[in-house]
């Protein structure tokens, strides 16, 4: 599951961050026209495992040629430090994010160790360095340093879209395209649909669902148009963020939250600086006549799964039915 680090990573991280057009197999036919992010413009070869080069377009609009399958990776987000460690031995990645190695907010802690390269998003001059044949950024990594690592001639890829979860499915095949190995993203992808498959059936027998609002320590909530409504909806709640027409991420005050009156309020368990954040919730004199806080579902869940841009995200869904649906 990555902005101007730590303030931006704080706040896409707990609102959906990380460190990133579908269809849910993330499969989708080149229309004419401008291709979608991900689409293979073109492919040539016959190699059983991957055809190179290979031709994508990013999220940017930028075709990316990808001449032959890339043994020197850079991920300059979590997002992708994730999904290449389920695609690719790690000796082809040259360098991760370094927040790849803290628990509170990767799920590959522990996996990345051995990995020299620890980069950060802003240091251009580190990454070049590296000499890789392949940089995966987003679209939150600054845009001078995507300009210097393609004036340095490197080939980088930028992600634009993991606001649900068929835009993160979507995004793991193209990551799969990329470097060869398509067909293991998209059994990742399958693995994915089938545990989404067996929440979504346990959430048809669900007759009352309840209402829910997360909430953040600076006081954003996920409304219309994030992954954190996504999360929601499949675990079988109703988010009163998306039904009070809030978009995106928003700050709500603590009046806002009495006035929605959910009968859950879902927290991330990651919160720098603030790590009583439910208690304190709880115990807030403002709060009092809550729902939530009146029937003690103030319910916490972890952040790394909550805010994943991956297939991690998965886990979230079932992490939030559980706390839902006790």
């Amino acid at each position: 599951m990555m902005r101007q680090w730590p303030r931006l990573l704080y706040v896409l991280t707990l609102l959906l961050i990380v460190l990133t057009g579908c269809t849910s197999d993330g499969a989708q036919p080149v229309q004419e026209g401008q291709p979608l992010a991900g689409q293979t413009v073109s492919q040539a070869g016959n190699s059983e495992q991957a055809d190179f080069p290979v031709t994508l377009v990013d999220g940017s609009g930028t075709e990316v040629v990808i001449k032959k399958r890339p043994e020197r990776i850079a991920s300059v987000t979590l997002g992708t430090d994730e999904i290449l460690l389920s695609l690719v031995e790690k000796s082809r990645l040259v360098a991760v994010t370094k927040y790849s190695t803290d628990p509170g907010i990767s799920n590959v802690a522990g996996q990345t160790d051995d990995i020299e390269g620890k980069i950060e998003s802003s240091n251009a001059e580190q990454i070049i360095a590296l000499n890789p044949d392949l940089v995966f950024v987003a679209s939150y990594t600054s845009q001078d340093v995507v300009k210097q690592l393609r004036d340095a001639g490197l080939t980088v890829f930028l992600f634009q879209t993991f606001d649900s979860i068929d835009q993160m499915k979507e995004n793991i095949v193209t990551v799969g395209k990329a470097v060869g190995e398509e067909e293991k993203a998209r059994q990742i992808v399958a693995d994915m649909n089938e545990r989404l498959d067996a929440v979504a059936k346990k959430v048809e027998q669900i007759k009352d669902r309840p209402t829910v609002l997360s909430y953040t320590p600076d006081g954003y909530t996920g409304g219309l148009g994030t992954s954190n409504d996504d999360i929601i909806t499949r675990a079988g709640g109703r988010n009163l963020a998306a039904e009070a027409g809030i978009e995106g991420w928003q700050v709500i005050s603590l009046e806002k939250v009495v006035e929605l009156n959910p009968d859950v309020i879902l927290l991330s368990d990651w919160n720098p600086g603030h790590p009583n954040f439910a208690d304190t919730l709880r115990g807030d004199p403002v709060l009092k006549d809550v729902a939530a806080v009146k029937n003690n579902r103030v319910v916490t869940v972890p952040g790394k799964h909550l805010t994943s841009v991956t297939h991690y995200v998965v886990n979230g869904v079932e992490d939030v039915f559980d706390v839902l649906h006790p």
